[in-house]
């Protein structure tokens, strides 16, 4: 938000940009038009210090053993993680094997993206046109799905519909997830009829994490190829069982170079 501040942009434009309400991001404008120090400093400083300056005895950074452990092993982890076939998932495992009472993987994943934005924050969102890509999502119910390296990556939809009513949800408001693509990437976006189709010996449906095993084994192959294995197995699985729902699935992928 800070660098997407000092680049000129507004306050509804970092709000849509960021997935924010425009209340909180006057929020925290306001709070930076008292502060005693510039934004070029604020931006140098490391994660907790910089979310004490707004957030004062917000307890969230106190845990220091847990946090400093991934600052202070940082240069290892990104080092690991451009061998091939060390992924994000391999890296936390080994983290929590030496560390028992270390972050969860959602956590570790966030310091981790975090800590490596802090050692050059310079680079947030500046670069030259067709220099870095991006992927804008936002989903109504359903994710998206993107992988590389070898692992996939859930970027969870709102929870609600795109049309109709929704007792729970005032306002539908729905949030934009901003992407960075920073290696050769394959998503996907979907219906939920696949992973809802009835079949197999005990007439089940076919469920998500089949769903994703499917993708992962598959997402290297040209999309025809994709396209052939996808029917062949949702076939067997259905046996001789009626389709039940729409079935919709929308693979793209993408590459920085």
């Amino acid at each position: 938000m800070l660098q997407m501040h000092k680049n000129g942009d507004g306050r509804k434009t970092i709000a849509r940009k960021l997935g924010m309400s425009k209340t909180t991001i006057k929020y925290y404008l306001d709070k930076l038009k008292t502060m005693d120090i510039d934004t070029d400093s604020l931006l140098e400083l490391d994660e907790p210090v910089l979310e004490a300056k707004f957030h004062a005895g917000n307890p969230a950074y106190k845990d220091n053993d847990r946090y400093g452990y991934i600052k202070e092993n940082l240069e290892y982890f990104e080092n690991e993680l451009k061998r091939t076939g060390v992924t994000r998932k391999l890296l936390w495992e080994e983290y929590r094997a030496n560390h028992p009472k270390g972050y969860g993987y959602t956590q570790f994943c966030f310091h981790f993206n975090q800590q490596l934005v802090a050692r050059n924050p310079s680079m947030a969102l500046q670069h030259k046109a067709a220099e870095k890509l991006y992927v804008d999502f936002a989903g109504a119910k359903n994710p998206l799905y993107i992988i590389r390296n070898g692992e996939i990556e859930i970027i969870k939809g709102d929870r609600f519909s795109i049309g109709g009513i929704s007792r729970s949800v005032e306002k539908k408001e729905f949030n934009n997830n901003l992407i960075d693509i920073n290696k050769d990437a394959t998503c996907y976006i979907f219906s939920d009829g696949y992973m809802d189709q009835l079949g197999g010996e005990a007439m089940k449906k076919f469920s998500s994490p089949k769903f994703q095993d499917l993708l992962l084994k598959i997402h290297n192959d040209d999309f025809e190829t994709q396209k052939k294995k996808l029917d062949e197995v949702l076939t067997e699985w259905m046996r001789n069982t009626n389709q039940r729902d729409d079935i919709l699935l929308i693979g793209f992928k993408v590459s920085p170079n």
